[in-house]
């Protein structure tokens, strides 16, 4: 799962101009393989390599390896490397700059021991060159690609896919995120990939059922095959005093025969706009498979609710009755509605 914060409106921007062994123009400059800043608003905080302290940074200020860039609550910063490629760290976040190689096999090395960057990069055509940002947990990699990074305070990493080739990597396993897919990372454990097509932020719920028997359901493009899902995750909360109720959870193959089902107890939704998490044993998948839920209401307005997010196109997300796709007859547009049902997995390697 990925968050997405708002941008403050103070904006800090760190721009890195880093000369190659005989530019053009490069003599006329007094800080060659210098960082220049330009700071609009905000604060950022360096401690330079060797040192202890934090000081605040000023313009002309030369960054180097080794020096570790913080920023504020109500900062954010962006840093233009070398080539053009850029990192853009939201408030509280802290980086380290590890390595910075310029040329053909240009080498842009990252440490991020916590908070969110968004890193684009520009396409690294040298096979030996390479973009990568460390974290406690994991190595995610970019080449010629947008991705977001969040690490929670435990240490935790989310890799985001915005968009071309990404890669994370912990524990001697390498895990390729498919574009708008996510992989997570817990400290001493292998990374697990999300498949999600709905960003994060719900515009509204449905709370489904009722005397037709409505139900959901979700398709989902495994970036490899084959594919093991271990996890199901279902933004949802719930109105209304559950009883015994219970919920029906099934995984289908692409022709919607199942693979596995479960009822669960309605009091396993909350009050509360949160994810609900149910773990799976490790469904093993040959092609598109289909997450379907079937949550009945408990009357009027009753009943679990689950997250509709409205922002994109659908291509994943029908109605169902008897487990089967059924004409879509709800009062919202079915080509811009996107259930908020996610699935942890992995690719199974040969």
């Amino acid at each position: 799962m990925h968050t997405v914060h708002k941008i403050s409106a103070a904006i800090l921007i760190v721009t890195f101009i880093v000369c190659s062994a005989f530019p053009l123009g490069c003599s006329q400059s007094k800080t060659p393989l210098s960082s220049i800043f330009s700071i609009t608003k905000g604060e950022l905080l360096l401690k330079k390599a060797g040192t202890a302290d934090w000081v605040k940074g000023d313009v002309n200020t030369a960054l180097k390896a080794g020096d570790i860039i913080k920023s504020g609550t109500d900062s954010d910063a962006i840093v233009t490397f070398f080539d053009g490629s850029t990192i853009e760290l939201k408030a509280d976040t802290q980086i380290e700059i590890a390595k910075l190689v310029t040329g053909k096999a240009k080498i842009i090395q990252l440490k991020q021991a916590i908070g969110e960057t968004v890193s684009k990069v520009v396409k690294l055509v040298d096979p030996a060159a390479r973009y990568e940002i460390e974290t406690p947990s994991a190595v995610a990699g970019v080449r010629g690609s947008s991705m977001l990074v969040n690490v929670a305070a435990d240490g935790t990493t989310t890799v985001q896919n915005l968009e071309g080739q990404i890669s994370v990597t912990s524990q001697g396993t390498e895990l390729i995120i498919p574009q708008g897919g996510t992989g997570t990372v817990k400290p001493g454990e292998a990374p697990k990939l999300e498949l999600s097509y709905d960003d994060g932020n719900p515009d509204g719920g449905i709370s489904n059922g009722g005397p037709q028997k409505y139900g959901y359901m979700v398709t989902f493009e495994p970036p490899a095959l084959p594919f093991k899902v271990n996890k199901v995750k279902i933004f949802s909360w719930i109105k209304g005093t559950p009883g015994d109720a219970q919920f029906t959870l099934r995984i289908t193959d692409k022709a919607l025969t199942p693979l596995w089902e479960t009822a669960l107890p309605f009091t396993m939704f909350t009050t509360d706009h949160t994810w609900l998490e149910l773990n799976v044993p490790d469904i093993t998948v040959n092609d598109n498979f289909s997450v379907q839920l079937y949550a009945p209401t408990l009357g009027q307005g009753l009943g679990p609710f689950i997250g509709v997010d409205r922002s994109g196109i659908n291509q994943h997300s029908e109605t169902i009755a008897g487990w089967q796709i059924t004409p879509w007859t709800l009062q919202i547009p079915k080509e811009q509605t996107n259930w908020m049902i996610r699935v942890d997995g992995n690719v199974i390697k040969p």
